[in-house]
């Protein structure tokens, strides 16, 4: 008689290792916001969004003194403010038209922010991850994929984490 070999699968989680980051960890580096992400992850209604957080994690972008932030939005963001709120976001965005911009109608921002961030060679903060782009756009999802952050909003603070398989941390 033979033996059957047993095989077990093992039923370790694979670490990624999160690594948290600082904003001053990004001085001199060239950032890209998913803005409808984020601004989504910092509101508390689902379906009215809220501004000041995303303002003041820009801020605090700046104040680090990172080289340049942009931030893509999709179309329909701008239909998910108070009135108040609107106005003030569609001052921001016009005064910043060089590195703030929406998604044309009926285009996915997901496209725009890969391929940017790949042609500039930027940093990419969302908590998407942009599987269904692998095939798509290879190159640009490879860029991502290795210089990419994640955040959190938590009691009024921004926290910032990413994983030992990027690049852009020493």
């Amino acid at each position: 008689k033979q033996k059957k070999k047993v095989v077990r699968k093992s039923r370790k989680k694979k670490s990624k290792n999160t690594i948290p980051v600082n904003f001053s960890d990004l001085a001199d580096k060239s950032i890209i916001i998913d803005g409808a992400n984020l601004l989504h992850e910092s509101s508390s209604k689902i379906k009215q969004l809220e501004l000041n957080p995303l303002k003041g994690f820009i801020e605090e972008l700046e104040s680090s003194g990172v080289g340049s932030v942009s931030v893509v939005f999709d179309a329909s963001t701008q239909y998910k403010f108070t009135p108040q709120d609107l106005t003030e976001f569609v001052s921001m965005v016009n005064n910043n038209k060089s590195n703030y911009t929406f998604a044309p109608k009926a285009t996915e921002a997901d496209s725009i922010i890969l391929n940017t961030a790949h042609k500039t060679k930027s940093i990419v903060i969302t908590n998407d991850f942009y599987n269904d782009y692998e095939e798509k756009l290879p190159d640009a999802y490879n860029w991502f994929r290795s210089n990419h952050i994640t955040v959190s909003y938590l009691m009024g603070i921004w926290s910032m984490n990413t994983t030992n398989s990027n690049k852009f941390i020493n």
